[in-house]
């Protein structure tokens, strides 16, 4: 009879944890899951408890809906006037719409990154070296804008950008 008993208990538990580990899904807090069905976009899971079906569906990404932030350091950028800079930076955002995060670019972190990058040396390019100090905080907010309007279109919401260090590059000839 304990036998019986025992064995039970045993397959119930066994039948528990599979239907916990493969056909429930929790979604914890500030998170979001996309889930596809057979391979294709299904739909987006919010924080909460779903039931996902095993082999039909699966959880193909897992995103953060807290800030992020990259930084970027030692950039090099190069005046007007043709003085060397290193810039180091920092820029913070966050996934608003995260389907188009997942399927509108194969990596939205270096897409954005990519699109900052390629900004400052633009910004950096425009100014003569004396105004560069000067124009700092200028060109943080000509980023943001910039690179808002482009990471929209990938479901991203740029917070802030901050040049945190401007360092001339020293030559020894």
């Amino acid at each position: 009879m304990f036998f019986i008993l025992f064995r039970f208990l045993l397959v119930l538990t066994i039948v528990f944890f599979l239907i916990y580990f493969l056909i429930v899904v929790i979604v914890p807090e500030n998170h979001t899951f996309i889930q596809e069905r057979l391979g294709r976009y299904y739909r987006t899971l919010s924080p909460g408890i779903y039931v996902n079906i095993p082999i039909v569906d699966r959880i193909s990404y897992k995103l953060s809906k807290k800030e992020q932030s990259l930084s970027i350091k030692n950039l090099k950028c190069e005046s007007s006037d043709g003085v060397e800079f290193l810039i180091d930076s920092i820029f913070v955002f966050q996934v608003q719409d995260p389907f188009k995060a997942v399927y509108e670019t194969e990596n939205y972190t270096e897409s954005i990154l990519s699109e900052v990058k390629s900004h400052v040396i633009t910004e950096i390019h425009n100014h003569y070296s004396d105004e560069i100090f000067a124009r700092r905080y200028g060109m943080n907010q000509s980023v943001v804008k910039h690179i808002g309007e482009r990471a929209k279109n990938w479901g991203i919401k740029i917070i802030r950008f901050e040049i945190q260090e401007i360092k001339r590059e020293t030559k020894i000839t």
